[in-house]
């Protein structure tokens, strides 16, 4: 399920010197077909399968708890019951740079196969730019959430299912 809000924002820390930001485009024969989510709303699932092939072979490789959603302090807590305050913010503030990471090669794996040529084209321009993108930052997670959105009868992705 998507965030309301973006999740693609700026961190309070640089990502300078941490390497590359984005995937390359080495799929390892794997490639995601073009595809129209309102000219055919139905292949989602064929969607989801090669771009879940795409990040398994995506040299760094794309986690596939990237599409689970950012970390939250939450989570943090129950992982680390004993940690202090500031520990656990340093903590979320570390997987946050890392989600950002995989969030915005998540985008730019799956962005380029994504066909929004026809009526809704300048609206859904607009809608991605508006809610996915933020500098260099792309938010992969909140634009597969928005495909899935209005696919007929397609289960949600949950831990299980990965």
């Amino acid at each position: 399920m998507p965030p309301s809000t973006m999740v693609a924002v700026p961190s309070a820390r640089s990502s300078q010197g941490m390497g590359p930001t984005t995937t390359s485009d080495k799929r390892g024969g794997y490639t995601i077909q073009p595809w129209s989510p309102r000219g055919a709303p139905g292949r989602f699932s064929v969607f989801k399968d090669e771009l879940l092939e795409c990040m398994r072979t995506a040299e760094p490789q794309i986690p596939q708890a990237v599409l689970l959603g950012p970390p939250t302090a939450e989570q943090l807590v129950l992982e680390f019951p004993k940690a202090t305050s500031d520990e656990l913010t340093d903590l979320l503030r570390e997987r946050m740079v890392v989600f950002q990471i995989e969030n915005t090669a998540l985008w730019d794996l799956a962005r380029p196969s994504i066909v929004l040529t026809g009526a809704y084209e300048a609206i859904d321009r607009a809608h991605l730019k508006t809610n996915f993108m933020h500098g260099d930052l792309r938010d992969g997670y909140g634009f597969y959430g928005w495909l899935q959105k209005n696919q007929p009868q397609t289960p949600s992705l949950t831990k299980s299912a990965l």
